[in-house]
Formats: C-alpha cells, structure tokens, sequence
C-alpha cells in the first residue's frame, strides 16, 4: 500500500456534469491500476482507506464499497439513520455481498470499471449504480462491502433539503419502475413510499435506542420520517402528471 505522500494530485472541474457523469470523466482521467470514487459530503473513520482498498488484496475481489451510514446525531439525523436509504451503522467488520450499494465510497480495478461505467439515466437523476450491478453481475463481477470501511453520511440539510430530495426520490423510482405514464406504475411508486414509511417505522420502535433516542422524541422522528415518505411520494405523482417537468427539476 502506498503512502499518502506518494501520490499525485491534480484537481479538475467540469461545468455542467450530474452525479455519475462526473464519476466517468474522472475515471477517465485517471491512469492506475485501481479506481477510487469518494463523495465530497462523506466523512471517513480512521482506518477507512487501509480496510476499503486492503479488500482488493483478495483476487476474488474487483470491486469493493464501504459501509455507510448517517450519524444519528439529534433528532432528525437520528430519523434518517432509521428510515432513509441506508443501513444502521454496523461494527461487525464483515466483508459482505450487499443486496444493495452505493457509489459514495467504492474502490473498483480500473478495468473492471472501464468496461462498464455508470450508464447514462436520461431524466433520472439516481439508479445508475443498480444499473452497474446489473452489468457486473452478467460479467460475472460481484460486489463487495467492507463493514470495517465506514462513512458518515449527513442527513438532508433542511426541511426544503429534504423536500427536495424525497421529490426527487419519487421521481426517480417511478421512472424506473413505470414504462411511460401509467397507472399501475403511479400504484407502484405509492406503494413503494407505503412500504419504506411502514419499515422506518418499525425500524424506529425497534432501535430508537440504539440511536440514543429518548421515548418522547419517538413522535418528531415518526414526523420526520412520515414527511419524507410523503414528499416520495408527490414525486411520483407529479411525475405521472408532468414527467418532462419534473424531469427538468431537483436535480439532485
């Protein structure tokens, strides 16, 4: 393993590229063996780097992510850590197969990568590392996580933050799940928000203490998260009703 001093750094900026175009122009700039995408809004634990890219070490390994989480720190981060997209921090140091992965800390062998990239997604603004398992997967590439490689991620930044994104969030799941403006596909996509606000809430009841939460701030945290899932919602049906609209928008 390198040493920090023995890389070079170079800084690039590109006007107008989203979230995964960035991720394929920066590839493209790099020329080693190895390919490390972090998000700047991610905050590593010590030992992050040592345990992420250390999994490469396996030959059966090609492309490998840490664990992230969202810190539970206060009321509203702490009803994110329990109902958003990710899993609750785990300190079991297992080197997993997730059913799930996310492009915010992930170490891949360049030509693994570069075979692949992140596909484009037209008016969606997320999916895209789905789409890549999906690719691997034919290729015969797994994906691993080391629990030991753990990112912080934070919560939305505000309540408008949060709006934002859950709108984008419904968006993007009905386009993904619904072939033009359909019906079955806007039940779908309010199905899917039933569901994720159903498990934020079991999840809650069951580990609001092992977020530090106090009993009497259960109802702001069900609040929180019953607003989210709302806001996913009206994003999936705003999306039927006008998907060049929302297209356009919460470009997040």
């Amino acid at each position: 393993m390198q040493s920090p001093e023995s890389f070079d750094l170079s800084i690039h900026v590109e006007q107008g590229l989203e979230y995964y175009p960035l991720k394929n122009f920066g590839a493209a700039l790099a020329n080693g063996d190895l390919l490390l995408f972090v998000d700047s809004d991610v905050l590593p634990e010590e030992g992050w780097f040592a345990h992420l890219l250390g999994s490469l070490h396996r030959p059966d390994v090609q492309v490998v992510c840490g664990q992230t989480f969202v810190v539970p720190d206060g009321v509203f981060a702490s009803a994110f850590a329990l109902a958003w997209t990710y899993d609750l921090r785990d300190d079991s140091g297992q080197l997993i197969q997730p059913t799930k992965f996310y492009a915010n800390n992930i170490a891949f062998r360049a030509d693994v990568f570069r075979g692949t990239g992140f596909a484009p997604l037209g008016r969606r603004s997320r999916g895209a590392s789905s789409l890549l398992r999906k690719e691997l997967a034919r290729m015969g590439v797994c994906v691993w996580e080391n629990r030991s490689a753990r990112v912080g991620h934070p919560p939305p930044s505000s309540f408008r933050h949060m709006a934002v994104r859950a709108l984008a969030h419904g968006r993007d799941h009905y386009m993904k799940e619904s072939e033009g403006r359909t019906v079955s596909g806007l039940r779908r996509s309010v199905s899917v928000a039933a569901a994720r606000l159903g498990r934020g809430f079991v999840r809650t009841f069951r580990c609001w203490r092992q977020v530090g939460l106090r009993i009497w701030e259960l109802p702001a945290v069900l609040a929180i998260i019953s607003a989210y899932y709302g806001f996913f919602a009206l994003g999936g049906l705003f999306t039927h009703v006008s998907p060049n609209g929302m297209g356009s928008r919460f470009r997040v």
